[in-house]
């Protein structure tokens, strides 16, 4: 792929919708870390925007239940209704 090794790269590779390969994964790791050095406070912000959304999320799942495993199984890449054993879903 073009641009591996950037943090640019590691974005195309999310994009794509694939794993990131490790000299993308080793750039987006020092960008990261340099933007954190630079902008105090960023992660926390970081988990206050993920815990608002892990709360819509989890409201989206009790009102649309059926449409919520859906999705969820197609994300998973197995066929509707069919629990991957161990823990119960949802």
């Amino acid at each position: 792929m073009s641009g591996c090794g950037t943090q640019a790269g590691y974005q195309a590779h999310r994009k794509r919708g694939e794993d990131a390969c490790e000299a993308c994964r080793q750039a987006n790791r020092s960008y990261m870390n340099a933007y954190n050095r630079r902008n105090p406070g960023s992660q926390e912000k970081y988990r206050e925007k993920a815990a608002v959304r892990d709360r819509a999320l989890e409201r989206l799942a009790r009102e649309y239940p059926e449409r919520f495993m859906e999705l969820y199984y197609e994300e998973e890449g197995r066929p509707a209704g069919r629990s991957s054993g161990g823990r119960s879903d949802r």
